[in-house]
Protein backbone atom coordinates (compact mmCIF):
# COMPACT_ATOMS: atom_id res chain seq x y z
CA UNK A 1 0.00 0.00 0.00
CA UNK A 2 1.21 3.32 -0.60
CA UNK A 3 0.52 6.74 0.06
CA UNK A 4 -0.17 9.61 -2.79
CA UNK A 5 1.15 13.08 -2.26
CA UNK A 6 -0.75 16.74 -2.50
CA UNK A 7 0.03 17.25 -6.20
CA UNK A 8 -2.13 14.95 -8.26
CA UNK A 9 -4.80 15.77 -10.27
CA UNK A 10 -8.20 14.09 -10.00
CA UNK A 11 -10.62 13.01 -12.59
CA UNK A 12 -14.15 12.56 -12.40
CA UNK A 13 -15.94 10.31 -15.15
CA UNK A 14 -19.61 9.04 -14.87
CA UNK A 15 -18.98 5.66 -16.00
CA UNK A 16 -16.22 3.25 -17.12
CA UNK A 17 -16.86 3.94 -20.61
CA UNK A 18 -16.24 7.68 -20.01
CA UNK A 19 -13.08 6.85 -17.89
CA UNK A 20 -11.83 3.92 -20.50
CA UNK A 21 -9.26 6.36 -22.60
CA UNK A 22 -8.12 8.01 -19.58
CA UNK A 23 -7.25 4.53 -17.65
CA UNK A 24 -5.28 3.37 -20.57
CA UNK A 25 -3.39 6.93 -21.16
CA UNK A 26 -2.10 7.33 -18.10
CA UNK A 27 -2.00 2.74 -17.45
CA UNK A 28 -4.43 3.55 -14.55
CA UNK A 29 -4.99 0.77 -11.87
CA UNK A 30 -7.98 -0.24 -10.20
CA UNK A 31 -7.47 0.61 -6.09
CA UNK A 32 -9.05 0.40 -2.84
CA UNK A 33 -9.17 3.50 -0.58
CA UNK A 34 -8.95 3.10 3.32
CA UNK A 35 -8.94 5.87 5.94
CA UNK A 36 -7.06 5.17 9.06
CA UNK A 37 -4.66 7.65 11.85
CA UNK A 38 -2.08 7.75 9.27
CA UNK A 39 -3.88 8.95 6.31
CA UNK A 40 -5.32 7.68 2.94
CA UNK A 41 -3.62 4.32 1.72
CA UNK A 42 -4.10 2.92 -1.44
CA UNK A 43 -4.26 -0.92 -2.16
CA UNK A 44 -5.29 -4.00 -4.88
CA UNK A 45 -8.24 -4.85 -3.18
CA UNK A 46 -11.82 -3.37 -2.82
CA UNK A 47 -12.47 0.10 -1.89
CA UNK A 48 -14.92 1.25 0.32
CA UNK A 49 -15.92 4.24 1.98
CA UNK A 50 -17.68 3.06 5.04
CA UNK A 51 -20.49 0.14 3.21
CA UNK A 52 -20.12 2.10 -0.37
CA UNK A 53 -17.98 0.63 -2.86
CA UNK A 54 -15.60 2.89 -4.61
CA UNK A 55 -14.90 2.64 -7.97
CA UNK A 56 -11.13 4.42 -7.89
CA UNK A 57 -8.18 4.22 -10.21
CA UNK A 58 -4.61 5.38 -9.61
CA UNK A 59 -1.67 6.07 -11.90
CA UNK A 60 1.55 8.74 -11.33
CA UNK A 61 0.12 11.13 -9.38
CA UNK A 62 -3.26 10.63 -10.75
CA UNK A 63 -6.98 9.65 -8.99
CA UNK A 64 -9.76 8.76 -11.47
CA UNK A 65 -13.10 8.50 -10.01
CA UNK A 66 -16.10 6.87 -11.41
CA UNK A 67 -18.74 9.01 -9.51
CA UNK A 68 -21.99 7.56 -11.34
CA UNK A 69 -24.18 9.39 -13.61
CA UNK A 70 -25.03 12.36 -11.64
CA UNK A 71 -23.24 11.19 -8.84
CA UNK A 72 -24.95 8.65 -8.21
CA UNK A 73 -28.44 8.20 -7.16
CA UNK A 74 -29.92 11.43 -5.11
CA UNK A 75 -25.74 12.58 -5.52
CA UNK A 76 -24.82 10.02 -3.26
CA UNK A 77 -21.50 10.07 -4.56
CA UNK A 78 -20.93 13.71 -3.78
CA UNK A 79 -19.77 12.99 -0.38
CA UNK A 80 -16.88 10.87 -1.42
CA UNK A 81 -15.67 12.94 -4.02
CA UNK A 82 -15.48 16.15 -1.38
CA UNK A 83 -14.13 13.23 1.22
CA UNK A 84 -11.21 12.71 -2.18
CA UNK A 85 -10.86 16.40 -2.25
CA UNK A 86 -10.35 16.91 1.11
CA UNK A 87 -7.82 13.95 1.92
CA UNK A 88 -5.19 14.43 -0.90
CA UNK A 89 -5.65 18.13 -1.57
CA UNK A 90 -5.09 18.54 -5.50
CA UNK A 91 -3.85 21.42 -7.42
CA UNK A 92 -7.09 20.38 -10.06
CA UNK A 93 -10.19 18.13 -10.52
CA UNK A 94 -11.31 17.63 -14.31
CA UNK A 95 -14.44 16.19 -15.16
CA UNK A 96 -14.44 14.15 -18.56
CA UNK A 97 -17.24 13.00 -20.06
CA UNK A 98 -19.96 13.46 -22.75
CA UNK A 99 -22.98 16.06 -22.88
CA UNK A 100 -26.08 16.06 -25.36
CA UNK A 101 -26.08 19.42 -27.97
CA UNK A 102 -29.18 21.42 -28.99
CA UNK A 103 -27.40 22.48 -32.36
CA UNK A 104 -26.53 20.59 -35.56
CA UNK A 105 -23.96 23.18 -36.13
CA UNK A 106 -21.91 21.08 -32.95
CA UNK A 107 -20.27 17.75 -34.54
CA UNK A 108 -21.04 14.44 -32.69
CA UNK A 109 -16.82 14.28 -30.90
CA UNK A 110 -16.36 17.92 -30.74
CA UNK A 111 -15.18 19.16 -27.19
CA UNK A 112 -15.48 21.96 -25.18
CA UNK A 113 -13.03 23.10 -22.25
CA UNK A 114 -14.34 25.22 -18.86
CA UNK A 115 -12.20 26.17 -15.95
CA UNK A 116 -13.38 28.41 -13.26
CA UNK A 117 -11.76 31.89 -15.24
CA UNK A 118 -12.82 30.63 -18.80
CA UNK A 119 -15.51 29.29 -20.94
CA UNK A 120 -16.00 28.70 -24.36
CA UNK A 121 -17.86 31.22 -26.73
CA UNK A 122 -19.38 28.78 -29.05
CA UNK A 123 -21.62 26.82 -26.17
CA UNK A 124 -22.95 27.17 -22.98
CA UNK A 125 -22.70 24.02 -20.46
CA UNK A 126 -26.01 23.32 -18.68
CA UNK A 127 -26.49 20.62 -16.10
CA UNK A 128 -29.48 18.36 -15.76
CA UNK A 129 -31.02 15.90 -13.60
CA UNK A 130 -32.44 13.56 -16.40
CA UNK A 131 -30.81 12.82 -20.14
CA UNK A 132 -32.34 15.22 -22.60
CA UNK A 133 -33.67 13.03 -25.03
CA UNK A 134 -35.45 15.92 -26.96
CA UNK A 135 -34.68 18.92 -29.01
CA UNK A 136 -34.61 21.64 -26.27
CA UNK A 137 -34.95 24.96 -28.92
CA UNK A 138 -32.62 28.02 -27.41
CA UNK A 139 -31.51 31.02 -28.50
CA UNK A 140 -27.87 29.65 -27.92
CA UNK A 141 -25.92 26.89 -28.77
CA UNK A 142 -26.42 24.29 -25.13
CA UNK A 143 -24.55 21.71 -24.26
CA UNK A 144 -26.17 19.13 -21.75
CA UNK A 145 -24.30 17.09 -18.95
CA UNK A 146 -25.62 15.44 -15.52
CA UNK A 147 -22.73 16.20 -13.45
CA UNK A 148 -20.90 19.25 -14.33
CA UNK A 149 -22.88 21.57 -11.37
CA UNK A 150 -22.64 19.66 -8.63
CA UNK A 151 -18.65 19.00 -9.97
CA UNK A 152 -18.18 22.80 -9.28
CA UNK A 153 -19.69 23.42 -6.24
CA UNK A 154 -18.09 21.25 -4.63
CA UNK A 155 -14.44 21.81 -5.66
CA UNK A 156 -15.25 25.21 -4.87
CA UNK A 157 -16.31 23.95 -1.60
CA UNK A 158 -13.04 22.60 -1.38
CA UNK A 159 -11.03 25.47 -2.68
CA UNK A 160 -9.87 23.30 -5.65
CA UNK A 161 -8.99 24.49 -9.25
CA UNK A 162 -11.38 22.61 -11.62
CA UNK A 163 -11.53 22.21 -15.23
CA UNK A 164 -14.43 20.19 -16.78
CA UNK A 165 -14.06 18.69 -20.78
CA UNK A 166 -17.01 17.78 -21.71
CA UNK A 167 -17.50 15.69 -25.69
CA UNK A 168 -20.82 15.93 -27.61
CA UNK A 169 -22.14 12.63 -28.00
CA UNK A 170 -25.81 13.44 -29.37
CA UNK A 171 -28.13 15.79 -30.57
CA UNK A 172 -30.86 15.20 -28.22
CA UNK A 173 -33.13 13.13 -30.40
CA UNK A 174 -33.87 9.86 -28.48
CA UNK A 175 -30.13 9.32 -28.07
CA UNK A 176 -29.11 6.33 -26.98
CA UNK A 177 -25.62 5.95 -26.49
CA UNK A 178 -24.01 2.43 -25.77
CA UNK A 179 -20.56 2.10 -24.18
CA UNK A 180 -18.17 1.34 -26.86
CA UNK A 181 -19.68 4.70 -28.44
CA UNK A 182 -18.67 5.95 -25.55
CA UNK A 183 -15.48 4.61 -25.03
CA UNK A 184 -14.30 5.79 -28.68
CA UNK A 185 -15.11 9.19 -28.69
CA UNK A 186 -13.82 9.88 -25.30
CA UNK A 187 -10.34 8.24 -26.81
CA UNK A 188 -9.99 10.09 -28.99
CA UNK A 189 -9.63 13.22 -26.74
CA UNK A 190 -7.33 11.29 -23.49
CA UNK A 191 -4.85 12.64 -25.08
CA UNK A 192 -5.28 15.95 -24.84
CA UNK A 193 -7.22 15.98 -21.85
CA UNK A 194 -3.48 14.45 -20.18
CA UNK A 195 -2.13 17.94 -21.27
CA UNK A 196 -4.28 20.08 -18.57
Amino acid sequence: MRSLGEFMRVFVCATKSEAQGLVERFKLKKSSVKFGEKGAKFGESGASFGEKSVNVWLGEGILLFICGVGFGKNGENAQIFGEILAKFSPKTAINFGICGCNSDEISVGEGFLWDENSAPKEASLICVNTPQTTKISAPTISLYDMESAKFKEICAKFGVKFKIYKVVSDHLIDAKIDKASTCALLRAHAEKIGEL
